[in-house]
């Protein structure tokens, strides 16, 4: 029997030549006391094992490499001396990555090639233990994250999540599924049907990935967080309020306000013209006009639609009567289409609490489409929660609206 740190450190040398102990970047390191290791000898010779085939190789640039070099780092194989260079976890394998691995192959009692099969990239990450912050750069808005998990050795991503950007999880490679859980702790998305989740995110904080192994398995996940879009419009003195939009007051002539919102919000994106008679259920002449705000990605469950309704009834010409503000998808209303707001700053997508907060309780008079009227002359429409909605269910404001023209509205 002799040391074996010495060996193995004259094993790496010769495996990976003088290059593997220059340094591929600079980095910030700390000192690592590795302890020293045993190996059996016959007469001159140390018995290694075999490695099976190079799961990574120098010259390798992946989502792998990143997370070979995160669990050197993480298991106290940064460096092989104490002020020797430092392995650098950007993706790339360069040499000082590799002779670590050499390293610890030597400590595996294998072969010091300097290429890691993937059951050693699998024994580095069981011996790693702590968290990984996944971090976009610049006007990075997407990344590839690698990994191996095990059953009951999960692997925990974190991004630092931002109210109003979405995330989309997606597996790339890997029979693995995840969970995703909010700085509170509350499950935002379980794993069941399918390999992508996306949502957009309600609040700051830390947001965890937990990926999951059923058998010992490499992944890849690739991560989406694009910045949050935005509805670029200055809606200036624009306000819900209940005489009007603030810059037209219901009475106000079509034509005077039309002009108005469209040096506002452009061209309509639909005009129904004047229609007259009892058409879907309305009296006396009518003039629907609607603009979409916030629009899907897909199909047309818009995040933001305004329509502009005018009237002869009530009036004693047709006039600005009633404007309605909707969202069928209140949990992700772009910021910019919240500015569109109350004077006290209630938007679509806003919360119950938020509206309480604001105009205390609601009544509710329709309580499937949570409508309630508030402030003299306004209606709201909050989506409430149901026995069959998720625990972290966050009831939204769908709906905002004020006046009244000559056809039935959601009442």
């Amino acid at each position: 029997m002799r040391t074996g740190l010495l060996m193995a450190l004259a094993l790496v040398a010769t495996a990976c030549g003088d290059s593997a102990l220059t340094p591929d970047t600079t980095s910030t390191t700390v000192a690592i006391t590795l302890a020293p290791v045993t190996t059996t000898t016959m007469g001159e010779f140390i018995e290694l094992a075999p490695n099976g085939p190079a799961f990574l190789t120098q010259g390798d640039r992946s989502e792998y490499v990143e997370a070979l070099q995160a669990y050197l780092v993480c298991t106290g194989h940064e460096r092989i001396t104490t002020d020797g260079p430092a392995v650098s976890v950007d993706g790339v394998y360069g040499p000082i990555t590799s002779a670590m691995v050499a390293y610890v192959q030597a400590e595996m009692r294998r072969i010091p090639t300097g290429s890691p099969d993937e059951a050693t990239f699998a024994s580095l990450a069981r011996r790693c233990g702590a968290t990984r912050d996944i971090e976009f750069a610049g006007d990075q808005i997407d990344r590839r994250i690698g990994g191996n998990v095990a059953p009951g050795d999960d692997e925990l991503l974190i991004v630092a999540g931002e109210a109003g950007r979405t995330l989309t999880v997606e597996v790339a490679e890997g029979a693995v599924q995840f969970s995703v859980r909010n700085e509170a702790g509350n499950v935002v998305h379980e794993e069941r049907d399918g390999p992508r989740w996306s949502a957009v995110l309600s609040e700051d904080g830390e947001y965890r990935i937990r990926v999951i192994g059923a058998t010992t398995t490499s992944y890849s996940l690739l991560i989406d967080y694009p910045p949050p879009p935005r509805v670029e419009i200055a809606f200036g003195l624009m306000v819900l309020a209940p005489d009007g939009l603030g810059i037209a007051d219901f009475g106000d002539e079509p034509t005077e306000v039309l002009d108005l919102l469209t040096a506002v919000l452009g061209e309509p994106t639909t005009d129904s013209g004047w229609e007259g008679g009892s058409i879907q259920g309305c009296s006396g002449f009518n003039r629907h006009i609607r603009w979409v705000i916030d629009p899907a990605e897909s199909g047309d469950q818009h995040r933001a639609v305004l329509l502009v309704h005018f009237s002869d009834v009530g009036f004693d010409d047709t006039s600005f009567a009633q404007y309605e503000y909707i969202t069928l998808d209140p949990a992700h209303v772009d910021i910019g289409a919240r500015e569109l707001a109350t004077a006290e700053g209630l938007s679509l997508g806003s919360s119950l609490t938020e509206f309480v907060g604001l105009y205390g309780e609601p009544l509710i008079l329709n309580l499937d489409l949570g409508l309630a009227d508030f402030m003299a002359g306004m209606t709201v429409g909050i989506d409430l929660a149901t026995e069959d909605d998720p625990v972290d269910f966050v009831e939204r404001v769908w709906y905002l609206s004020g006046g009244q023209d000559g056809c039935a509205d959601y009442q």
